[in-house]
């Protein structure tokens, strides 16, 4: 049997990927192709090493969601790699993965934003805008769009006389698309201003006023996730 060169195989897989109809067989022929070459010597690895500058300890995380590594895929220089180990960090704005490296333990790199195009981590979709920070798209449809920013901010803190980062969420930042006019969101006035004083409005404020208690840029998405129903049912 004769063995098939690199080239040749290479051909052939390219042909696949240019034929595939479905994102399922996109996103399997990639991982083909990173296991074929071998991860090494992706696009993914062109970044900065990342060093953690922050020396004191912390007492709640920079990181989106969780402090250890999450599984995402992220669209990277036109290219998608799935199922990479990624932090987001929410205090610097910026994407962390880990790598193999040399096939003997991993190596932790901070991606260059502006080669961002779109990651999903934790079932959540980011996009990258112009300024490159990265907001999470909560609810994209015809009439209506939400888009949220993740950020935290540091303050030092003294806890038994011992001095700590403290990581506090900004917010809330939601833009919202609305008949092709983006509105900032910071209080319920906005969300008047954008569809009208009525009375079903404030029905609704009143319905989710046990979610503004605990999460202020949740409340707000419910709201305007219950009214955008209910003007799509009139």
């Amino acid at each position: 049997m004769k063995k098939i060169t690199i080239s040749t195989y290479l051909l052939l897989l390219n042909f696949f990927l240019l034929n595939s109809q479905s994102k399922i067989n996109e996103k399997n022929s990639y991982l083909l192709f990173d296991e074929a070459l071998g991860l090494n010597n992706t696009e993914l690895y062109n970044g900065i090493i990342y060093r953690n500058n922050l020396k004191k300890t912390s007492i709640n995380t920079r990181f989106y969601n969780s402090e250890n590594f999450q599984l995402a895929n992220i669209k990277y220089n036109n290219n998608w790699f799935y199922n990479i180990e990624t932090k987001y960090d929410l205090y610097s704005q910026k994407v962390i993965v880990k790598l193999s490296y040399l096939n003997e333990g991993h190596i932790v790199i901070e991606l260059f934003s502006n080669s961002i195009e779109e990651f999903n981590i934790n079932n959540k979709k980011f996009i990258r805008t112009k300024d490159f920070t990265f907001w999470e798209i909560v609810l994209e449809n015809n009439n209506l769009n939400i888009y949220r920013k993740h950020k935290k901010n540091k303050k030092e803190t003294i806890v038994d006389n011992k001095l700590y980062d403290n990581f506090k969420t900004v917010g809330p930042n939601l833009i919202v698309s609305y008949k092709n006019k983006l509105h900032e969101v910071k209080k319920e006035k906005d969300i008047l201003k954008i569809f009208g004083n009525d009375k079903f409005l404030k029905k609704i404020f009143k319905e989710n006023k046990s979610i503004k208690k605990t999460n202020k840029q949740d409340f707000y998405i419910e709201c305007i996730k219950n009214i955008n129903d209910l003007l799509l049912n009139k």
